[in-house]
């Protein structure tokens, strides 16, 4: 019994002698290299998690594999993430480390900094505006929306069949092609496909079949031109794609129409619009309470950071300017938000070596916003990973 936990002993005890030679390896190369510690063996592109709560860029976090991080490591003493069992260590392509920052070495000049505050300040701007306009939208959405609905429900027959008449001049492909950009479907993606109508195929012909293509056409263009005004102001889902599925489940129904067996009343398009107000009012919110430890406005934000370097301004600016355009319930847009700001300004990821910038937990750290710009070089078994049934308890 004795001999065999020797030997089990002496088994680890080499297992973490090759562990730390081979990442010794890389901490005496010249190049940078990274480690990641995750349960999930893969490689590191598939490491970003996009539901992380945490309240910090969404991005892949990481450590410089250097040699105090990697002192820490053998001592365990890495503040996060260490207990988990894989360890991969990782590297920049060449073609994207200009566009990694590291805090306090390769600064960002103050031209470029001026320029990125003043996109952020008309962003923050924008934001603000549409902030203190919620109210008075939602208070316009519930005074038309009753107007709104009767002009669907008693939609004059003459006006909409005068529209359909001249979107039924358009040729196949435009009338596709217009309902396409109307939606958003991708480059060369069909956004009708073949109709197969069941009780009224015997009355169907290539005629028919067109001005079908065309109703949907003329019903999705009427409900774009009555939501423009909210489409500014709050991101819809693409409700018009849900309006052509509608009226694809209706194909009957509009073929009856087409051919004047039924009204134009009887397909209810007001139940389309009544769903996109649902839509608005459940997926927004007003935002009243802010982060305590924000200060109130963009100029007190800019004065507080007199002081610091103007990589540390942008990047408290952006994380203020994503929590002023995050609108959404649960504050679960946030991170990406954050993300997305930094992204569009040119920062594809930061290195602190020991400011704290990223986490004042965490104050020497790496993120990245991009996989694509991460190479995997190696994945480790971590062997100081906490194996939790070694802390089972016996009842």
């Amino acid at each position: 019994m004795i001999k065999e936990i020797i030997e089990e002993q002496i088994r680890l005890l080499f297992e973490e002698k090759r562990f730390l030679e081979t990442l010794q390896k890389y901490v005496e190369s010249s190049e940078d290299y990274y480690i990641h510690f995750t349960n999930v063996y893969s490689d590191i592109k598939m490491q970003l998690n996009p539901l992380s709560e945490f309240n910090t860029p969404l991005g892949i976090y990481a450590y410089p594999l250097n040699q105090k991080i990697f002192h820490l490591l053998k001592n365990q003493s890495l503040p996060f993430a260490s207990e988990r069992k894989y360890l991969i260590v990782f590297s920049i392509k060449p073609e994207y480390q200009d566009k990694v920052f590291v805090v306090n070495e390769n600064e960002v000049s103050d031209s470029v900094y001026l320029k990125q505050k003043s996109e952020l300040q008309k962003l923050y701007d924008f934001e603000k505006e549409k902030r203190e306009r919620v109210e008075d939208i939602f208070g316009y959405l519930n005074k038309t929306s009753r107007k709104v609905i009767d002009y669907f429900s008693k939609l004059d027959t003459k006006e909409f069949f005068s529209k359909l008449d001249k979107n039924s001049q358009l040729s196949f492909q435009q009338i596709d092609k217009k309902i396409g950009n109307l939606i958003h479907v991708e480059e060369n993606e069909n956004a009708l496909q073949a109709i197969q109508f069941r009780e009224v195929r015997d009355k169907i012909n290539i005629d028919v079949v067109k001005r079908f293509y065309a109703f949907v056409l003329t019903v999705v263009e009427i409900y774009e031109s009555v939501t423009n005004f909210f489409e500014k102001y709050f991101t819809l889902k693409n409700s018009k794609k849900e309006i052509v599925q509608f009226l694809w489940d209706k194909g009957d129904d509009v073929v009856r129409i087409i051919l004047g067996e039924q009204n134009l009343n009887s397909l209810n398009l007001e139940e389309i619009y009544k769903k996109m107000l649902e839509e608005v009012e459940s997926s927004y919110i007003i935002k009243t309470k802010q982060d305590d430890k924000l200060p109130t406005t963009f100029a007190k934000t800019i004065k507080d950071l007199e002081s610091d370097t103007n990589l540390t301004k942008i990047w408290t600016l952006s994380r203020y300017v994503a929590l002023q355009i995050n609108l959404e319930q649960e504050n679960k847009r946030f991170n990406l938000l954050w993300r997305n700001l930094l992204i569009k300004l040119g920062y594809l990821g930061i290195v602190d070596p020991g400011y704290g910038l990223i986490h004042k937990n965490e104050p020497e750290q790496a993120v990245f916003f991009i996989t694509k710009m991460l190479k995997t070089d190696e994945i480790l078994e971590n062997k100081y990973a906490i194996n939790l049934s070694d802390y089972s308890v016996e009842l």
